[in-house]
């Protein structure tokens, strides 16, 4: 059966061959396939089927294996400008291109009936597009080709983004993977009919890397910044957002966060700020920047490539203050809050969250010192306080202790709480800490009084705050000496009880100043 709709999935639409398929047997099943209308590409293929049991998967057997790659680009490694020797020359071998390849393991790579399979727990060579040049499973764990094979930019794809998600995994902690599918991340090295473009493909889930110029594949840069959407993509659970270049942005930083961290460009370079190393920066194409020296808001020109480039210079700042890793996390964090309409403005504010929801807020001053500085309108988080008004007491005397809970993104330099009675705030006690809590006592001056008294707590950023708000013109007040004031009662009364319903249940919300002792209730028949 076929019939065309229109697919929607989160706001977008389109127009979409629905197709389903009915098959017997061992591999049967009820199957619907989503075709793309306008470019007949099959987004969806799903088996409605439902079975009394999961799914019977074949045995896997994993190994780690082994392969020349890339690691860093072969220009990063030799310090080099592209040219001469060190040219794509068609996909060409060169001895000086070949002397950069490294002997690196594929960890955890798929066997089965004596092939093995570039596929493993968090990376899957899978050729989707054109030209479809298969999957380059082989009869040997080692890749050990030159570049000028097909099979070594699967192997380097493999390589890369296997290489990427353990370190989000195991390094930083974030248990993240495709939402489209179950398994390892998806992509073709040879796709996009051999244009010079690739692609992550938020319908999919699926990557896609051209071969024109250099070999996509080829080059660490074009990998992570591809790998990077799908980040953002399954992160937001596919709210993503392009605003102002905010996705392009973070593929651009993921990118030169790894070439950086290998340590073989100096701050003199001018490769040291640069992204796509091997594929860019070239005849071919011109690369990008983390060096972008614009203002924000008022360097964005529309362009979303060129406008990321305000966000990455502005995180690659921020990974020479605070160093790799707690940049890298602190973006994952970030772009987990985020949405498809969020800016690079509202993605900065989330990162100054990010920064107190995983490393204390230790690095705020940095990161608010940075962004400020582009032009990024954010504030920082003042201490929170929390705190039990103290009740009136008919003891005259004290002394009154005061405790309140009190948090901070920066390490806090003064709690105090500042008290006085007949309308006076006449003295300051600093609280002492126990952890987040604090505490001090006012002491009584034997005689009925109105105290008044408010927290005041302000960490290392010169960040206060007051509870309650507004304080001093707000604050808190208790009574001390004899009981001068009722209780309030507040009841509804029973107009109508049916005898079969006996006892009947009487509700009050009875409240005092002081303490209530005791509630009891009057009755007649």
């Amino acid at each position: 059966q076929a019939e065309t709709v229109i697919y929607c999935r989160r706001g977008v639409s389109r127009l979409t061959h629905r197709i389903a398929i009915g098959f017997v047997g061992q591999y049967g099943g009820n199957w619907e396939i989503l075709v793309d209308a306008a470019s007949g590409e099959v987004f969806r293929a799903e088996d409605k089927t439902c079975y009394h049991g999961g799914p019977q998967a074949p045995q896997e057997n994993r190994s780690d294996g082994s392969a020349w790659v890339f690691d860093p680009d072969p220009l990063t490694r030799a310090g080099v400008f592209y040219g001469g020797d060190y040219a794509d020359q068609d996909d060409a071998d060169t001895g000086a291109l070949t002397g950069q390849l490294i002997t690196a393991v594929l960890p955890e790579i798929t066997h089965d009936g004596g092939l093995y399979h570039l596929e493993g727990p968090y990376a899957k060579i899978f050729d989707w597009d054109i030209p479809l040049k298969g999957e380059f499973s082989q009869d040997s764990s080692n890749w050990f080709f030159t570049r000028s094979p097909d099979a070594f930019e699967a192997a380097n794809l493999y390589y890369h983004i296997d290489k990427s998600m353990r370190y989000i995994h195991d390094v930083l902690g974030f248990a993240i993977m495709p939402i489209q599918y179950a398994g390892g991340v998806k992509a073709d090295p040879h796709g996009w009919n051999g244009a010079d473009q690739s692609a992550y493909l938020p319908f999919t889930g699926w990557l896609s890397f051209g071969e024109g110029g250099v070999d996509d594949a080829e080059d660490p840069d074009v990998i992570l910044h591809e790998l990077a959407h799908g980040l953002h993509d399954w992160l937001t659970n596919g709210d993503f957002s392009q605003v102002e270049g905010l996705s392009e942005g973070c593929g651009d930083y993921w990118a030169a966060s790894n070439n950086r961290s290998s340590g073989f460009w100096s701050p003199s370079d001018p490769q040291y700020h640069w992204v796509f190393q091997w594929d860019g920066h070239n005849p071919f194409w011109s690369g990008r920047r983390t060096d972008y020296a614009v203002p924000y808001p008022g360097g964005l020109v529309g362009n979303i490539h060129t406008d990321g480039q305000i966000w990455s210079s502005t995180l690659m700042q921020i990974y020479q203050d605070i160093g790799r890793t707690a940049t890298d996390a602190n973006l994952l964090e970030c772009l987990a809050m985020t949405n498809s309409i969020t800016s690079q403005e509202d993605a900065a504010q989330a990162f100054l969250q990010a920064d107190i929801n995983l490393h204390g807020g230790v690095h705020l001053s940095a990161i608010e010192y940075r962004f400020s500085q582009r032009g990024y309108n954010i504030s920082l988080p003042a201490p929170v306080i929390t705190h039990q008004p103290l009740k009136d007491v008919k003891d005259l005397f004290g002394p009154y202790p005061v405790t309140a809970t009190v948090t901070a993104a920066a390490p806090l330099t003064a709690v105090k709480l500042i008290y006085g009675h007949g309308g006076v705030f006449s003295d300051t006690l600093e609280m002492v800490p126990g952890g987040d809590e604090y505490s001090a006592a006012i002491p009584g001056i034997g005689t009925p009084a109105i105290y008044q008294y408010y927290i005041y707590a302000e960490d290392a950023g010169s960040l206060a705050s007051t509870l309650p708000d507004g304080a001093p013109v707000q604050f808190f007040s208790f009574t001390t000496g004899p009981d001068q004031t009722p209780p309030q009662i507040v009841h509804t009364p029973i107009s109508i009880a049916n005898w079969y319903n006996l006892p009947v249940l009487l509700n009050a919300d009875v409240r005092d100043n002081y303490a209530v002792e005791r509630v009891w209730a009057e009755y007649q028949i």
